[in-house]
């Protein structure tokens, strides 16, 4: 059991990718991605007004950052590569592993590339079609 994956933070301040944002309806340029800052302590909250001069903030409800991220209420789940992967890196094998998984994991960043360039809408409406 991971102790962090809680809304009780250790740290003063938790910054991550915001999953799930699109869905939001945010006012904020969401061109470059959109990140998650958790704001934990009092000494965090005094920070506030120098995020602010430099980052465009939106305060959101909790609820709706933990909907899309669930690392936030539990922890991430082991790979199905996981154990061969941490085997590999007990025999001193890590190089050939990666050599192993390099070609496939070009082609899946590249899917994920062009992902990011279609707008949501698209994907939505693909998926309308296929329902039907």
């Amino acid at each position: 059991m991971c102790n962090f994956a809680c809304p009780k933070r250790v740290g003063d301040i938790t910054i991550g990718d915001f999953w799930g944002f699109e869905r939001l309806n945010l006012s904020c340029d969401t061109t470059n991605g959109t990140s998650l800052c958790l704001i934990n302590s009092k000494k965090a909250e005094t920070m506030l007004p120098c995020l602010e001069e430099k980052l465009v903030l939106d305060e959101i409800d909790y609820q709706l950052a933990v909907k899309g991220n669930t690392c936030l209420r539990q922890p991430t789940s082991k790979g199905e590569k996981w154990d061969i992967y941490m085997q590999a890196c007990k025999d001193d094998e890590i190089s050939l592993l990666a050599e192993k998984y390099r070609k496939r994991n070009r082609k899946e960043r590249l899917r994920w590339r062009i992902k990011l360039l279609i707008p949501i809408t698209v994907f939505k409406f693909i998926k309308k079609l296929k329902t039907r």
